[in-house]
């Protein structure tokens, strides 16, 4: 299954020399360290766990993108996990599941509501 993660993040420089020595282009190492980070806190995860545990997962991925800033000078102030985009297909099916489960919520309360049946037997 193939889905596409929004991240953001938010850094401060804290060391201006570590930073011009160790790193070329400090974007590139950032924007690499999200990739790994995201790659690594969602294999093995359902789509049904991704979402369900989106903030656990961008905890995970903070801690990761966090230490490898810190290697190329930089701070990590803020990090999240913005939105998770399905392929289209994907979403067709999920929203006609989702259109089941309230057929059928709907369908129980109907049924519920119209109390016990009686065939007429006297």
């Amino acid at each position: 299954m193939c889905w596409r993660l929004k991240l953001s993040a938010v850094f401060r420089v804290v060391d201006p020399q570590r930073l011009a020595t160790v790193a070329r282009e400090a974007d590139e190492v950032v924007f690499l360290a999200m990739q790994f980070a995201a790659r690594e806190a969602v294999a093995g995860n359902t789509l049904d766990q991704l979402l369900a545990e989106r903030q656990s997962l961008a905890t995970a991925m903070a801690a990761g993108v966090s230490e490898r800033a810190r290697s190329v000078g930089l701070e990590l102030r803020d990090f999240g996990l913005k939105d998770v985009i399905l392929p289209g297909d994907m979403k067709a099916l999920l929203n006609r599941v989702t259109e089941a489960q309230k057929q059928a919520e709907a369908n129980a309360i109907v049924r519920r509501d119209r109390g016990p049946v009686s065939w007429g037997c006297s």
